[in-house]
Formats: structure tokens, sequence, C-alpha cells
């Protein structure tokens, strides 16, 4: 089952750690640690 309808199979993770800092003069800020979601493509035709 899934939320929102979305499959599992169409989603990717990926880790940036310490490669991309919002705040490069503190890394432990909280701002660093972050979940950003991007779509990509069309919506589906229901």
């Amino acid at each position: 089952t899934t939320t929102f309808n979305v499959n599992p199979s169409r989603l990717e993770a990926v880790g940036l750690g310490e490669e991309v800092l919002l705040d490069t003069k503190n890394p432990t800020s909280a701002i660093n640690r972050r979940v950003q979601i991007f779509t990509v493509g069309r919506l589906a035709a229901k």
C-alpha cells in the first residue's frame, strides 16, 4: 500500500551529507539538517 498513490519505485533518496551546507560557517546548524522534495515529470492522468 502506498500513501498518496505514489509507487515507491518512483522515489529516490539522495544523501548529500556534508557536501551541500547552507550554513558553511556552522556545519552543525539546524538549517543544514533538512529534507528537500522535488517533483520531476508530469502528473499522471486519473
